[in-house]
């Protein structure tokens, strides 16, 4: 039950990562060397794969569905927070691994852009 799981959530993350690299540059001509190097590259869902009872997919999911999502709000900040405190409960390795590339997802694409209010960073430190 456990690959079973995994296995679908490697599926559901392959299509995240298509949507993701469709919306960031394209499916077009210039662009299908760059999908062939990241889709061939050993790291990329191929490491994933090997690893289906480790549960590393579900921060690779959650980190492609933060740079889905827009930032306009500091709703974005919530959502990133949850999803690392969700990550920490399935695994503490997860603090190491994806909850400081979730925090520099939210600095880059929220704080950058929105600018540091002190509501903001309030919540931020929350």
């Amino acid at each position: 039950l456990v690959f079973a799981l995994a296995g679908a959530i490697w599926l559901l993350t392959l299509g995240l990562f298509l949507k993701l690299f469709h919306r960031t540059f394209g499916f077009d001509d210039a662009h299908q060397p760059l999908f062939v190097f990241i889709a061939g590259s050993p790291f990329f869902l191929k490491n994933f794969m090997h690893t289906l009872g480790h549960f590393d997919i579900y921060g690779c999911a959650l980190t492609i569905v933060l740079l889905l999502i827009p930032a306009r709000s500091v709703l974005y900040v919530l959502i990133a927070a949850l999803f690392s405190i969700v990550l920490i409960l399935v695994h503490h390795i997860f603090v190491l691994m994806y909850v400081p590339a979730i925090a520099a997802i939210v600095v880059l694409r929220f704080y950058l852009m929105q600018g540091t209010t002190p509501r903001n960073i309030a919540v931020g430190l929350v």
